[in-house]
């Protein structure tokens, strides 16, 4: 077969095998890619449901929502939810359940009183417990009257930034873990309480505030678990009662804080900046701890570093 034809054949075959295929590769005529299918906007309790059970990886709130129970990610699945400004209230349970791996975010603001909020109206409710997996939350406003944050056993968190209003504002039971936290916290009780484990609290104001049962205590920070660094943040407790007891920080039988930098006080009552009778701390020179009334000795467990005298409000 001379060149002529070879060449001939081999055309033949070119145009017979894409003939077939249908495929013609024109440069610079590629097709537009699709929209990213993994989004979806969430206008509605019915569509936050399927979200969070059966749809998009990544969601965004266009309305506010309401409902009367909780809303479960469940334990298969990872989410990630833009609050985009608009409130999610549940009436009669609490608000979200984690069971699998979901991240809280707001694109809308950066101003925490112009976020979207989370809530549950339910007087033994919360607003985001996780009860295994995992849940980031890097933005938003999160309201119950009992519980803002609950961290069950062999779950974990991360904080980098949010507020939350509760009677206890963060709590973390025995086996659940916060890697990192910096939030802004109001309760009327105990503004983080921790029987498990935290990592590193890098920053943020906690403040007890309004809790007004006679012969009972508040608590900036209650530490009956682990805590390896508190490198920044702030921790106040306060109360008008004069037989109610503040704590910046209480400090348990058997608790440990392992790096102390972090500000405690305590208003009014028999208030005590650091109570460390019993459990174990090592403090830094960046540390402070003040209280307004001498009812009491008050407890700090290093003479190194004295109470402060001058009200820091």
């Amino acid at each position: 077969m001379n060149k002529i034809s070879r060449f001939a054949a081999v055309l033949a075959v070119f145009f017979l095998v894409f003939g077939l295929t249908g495929c013609f590769f024109i440069g610079g005529n590629d097709p537009a890619p699709a929209s990213d299918p993994t989004d979806m906007d969430i206008a509605d309790a019915a569509s936050l449901k399927t979200f969070f059970e059966n749809g998009s990886e990544n969601g965004k709130l266009t309305a506010d929502i309401s409902a009367t129970d909780k809303f479960e990610v469940p334990v298969d699945k990872t989410k990630s939810l833009d609050l985009n400004g608009f409130d999610i209230t549940v009436s009669q349970s609490g608000a979200i359940l984690v069971k699998g791996n979901l991240t809280i975010t707001d694109s809308s603001s950066d101003d925490l009183s112009e976020v979207g909020k989370v809530e549950s109206t339910y007087v033994e409710g919360y607003a985001v417990r996780v009860n295994s997996g995992s849940l980031t939350i890097n933005n938003g406003y999160f309201k119950s009257p009992r519980t803002a944050l609950q961290i069950d056993e062999d779950a974990t968190a991360a904080i980098t930034k949010g507020k939350f209003e509760a009677n206890t504002g963060i709590g973390v039971l025995e086996g659940g873990t916060i890697t990192s936290m910096s939030c802004d916290v109001v309760a009327t009780y105990n503004a983080v309480g921790n029987l498990g484990t935290i990592e590193t609290i890098s920053g943020g104001t906690y403040i007890a505030d309004g809790f007004e049962a006679s012969g009972a205590h508040s608590y900036g920070l209650w530490n009956q678990g682990s805590i390896t660094t508190i490198s920044a943040g702030v921790f106040s407790a306060s109360t008008e009662l004069n037989d109610y007891c503040a704590f910046g920080l209480c400090n348990e039988a058997g608790a440990t804080i392992g790096t102390n930098l972090g500000s405690f006080y305590a208003f009014s009552g028999l208030g005590t900046p650091l109570n460390l009778n019993l459990g174990t701390i090592t403090t830094g020179s960046g540390a402070h701890y003040y209280v307004n009334v001498a009812l009491n000795t008050p407890q700090n467990q290093a003479s190194e570093t004295p109470l402060e005298t001058t009200d820091p409000r």
